[in-house]
């Protein structure tokens, strides 16, 4: 294949492709038959080549392998010389060979129109520039704003909460650093206000149980019975058990009041709680036996006083199934806890009783003894210690009594 300007192509503006054509039916010798020539203008070959496209003053032209031209579009401007290819230096020349003849296609470009572009990128970048700034600045004025007000919002309440008002909340929705801190900052004046009410109430109820156990601490139930149990011995003329029974009931009240003090040492509880016992022998005899392991190593120990008879009495009351009872008393250190249990074999608690006992909304039914001292040993020692009670009916009741070791 050729490219070539035969006959009178060149007087036609015109270019002819030329190709041999030849006979390939007989493989081992082939034969040449003729030439194919396709002939076209110029201009419709080289239709894209437009200087307009570039810019005014601008020059396009194809050079042919000889150098000849074979279109030029545009004026070329006067310093130009084909064969020297001199130009000044306000033009730019741009080269690129093109198709396998080696044509080359040529583009001189003034300068000034890349000036112009270069002007206009310059423009634009400082246009952009200038949007950007502006963009930004309202950007930066709105997000410098949208966290002043909510940093307004933290050392408002931070300011409440200086001055006492611990009720002032943050209402804030969100799920990024500033929710944290809302709800982190909304938490705290929530547990510092419980705090606060829970030491006022504290307060108050550590006052209220001192005098709710010094009005314990005189039992009319167990007094009336005792003095039952004594008229009916003095009516039946048994003087030895009424004197032992008047002798325990002065030792128990002996024992309770000791001069008012709420913090008694373990041996002394273990005494009242003793001196308990052997009235209520005395009174049910035969019937009720009491066993008492106690381990030595709590008696250097302090306890709160009157915990042990509560649950003494109120097995005595509660627990009978049949004619006898059993009652197990166990005292001894685990650890750094003192641990304190009355156990029986009576008919014992359902579920609902117990919760019923610690929920202290049966005011008439419900064990107030057991529930009281519950909440004095609360008061004394934290919420972490107090009484548990694990029963099953027909079986028995085994009631925990668990406070630290404290040393006298």
């Amino acid at each position: 294949m050729k490219w070539s300007q035969v006959e009178k192509d060149e007087e036609l503006h015109r270019i002819s492709l030329l190709r041999r054509l030849v006979d390939t039916n007989n493989p081992v010798q082939l034969q040449e038959v003729g030439f194919l020539r396709i002939n076209v203008a110029i201009q419709e070959l080289f239709d894209s080549l437009d200087y307009s496209k570039i810019g005014s003053g601008s020059v396009l032209y194809i050079q042919d392998e000889s150098g000849r031209i074979m279109l030029q579009s545009g004026e070329l401007p006067a310093t130009y010389s084909y064969g020297q290819e001199q130009l000044d230096k306000g033009y730019l020349k741009i080269e690129e060979t093109v198709g396998q003849p080696s044509w080359k296609l040529v583009a001189l470009v003034p300068l000034t129109i890349i000036q112009q572009d270069a002007m206009k990128v310059r423009l634009l970048i400082i246009f952009i520039c200038l949007i950007c700034f502006i963009v930004l600045s309202f950007a930066g004025g709105f997000v410098s704003r949208y966290f002043a007000k909510r940093i307004n919002k933290f050392v408002a309440v931070l300011n409440a909460f200086r001055e006492g008002d611990l009720h002032k909340r943050i209402s804030y929705r969100g799920k990024d650093e500033f929710s944290q801190i809302a709800t982190a900052l909304n938490r705290m004046g929530e547990n510092i206000e419980t705090l606060i009410k829970e030491v006022y109430w504290n307060q108050l109820q550590k006052k209220e149980a001192e005098l709710e156990m010094l009005q314990a601490q005189i039992n009319p139930h167990f007094l009336y019975n005792t003095l039952s149990s004594i008229s009916r011995l003095a009516k039946f003329g048994q003087n030895d058990m009424l004197q032992q029974m008047v002798l325990g009931l002065a030792k128990f009240y002996r024992l309770s009041l000791n001069n008012g003090k709420l913090i008694i040492s373990v041996p002394q509880e273990l005494e009242q709680a003793l001196a308990y016992v052997d009235i209520q022998k005395i009174k049910y005899g035969e019937r009720l036996h009491v066993r008492f392991d106690i381990d030595m190593n709590i008696w250097p120990y302090n306890t709160v006083k009157l915990i042990l008879q509560p649950f003494i009495e109120n097995a005595l009351e509660h627990a009978w199934c049949g004619d006898r009872i059993h009652i197990r008393i166990v005292a001894a250190k685990e650890g750094e806890h003192l641990l304190f249990r009355v156990i029986d074999d009576g008919v014992g608690i359902s579920p609902q009783r117990v919760r019923d006992i610690f929920d202290g909304r049966d005011h008439v039914n419900a064990g107030y003894g057991i529930r009281n001292v519950d909440q004095r040993i609360k008061l004394h020692y934290g919420p972490e210690y107090g009484v548990t009670i694990d029963s099953r009916l027909g079986i028995g009741t085994s009631v925990t009594i668990r406070i630290p070791a404290k040393r006298r």
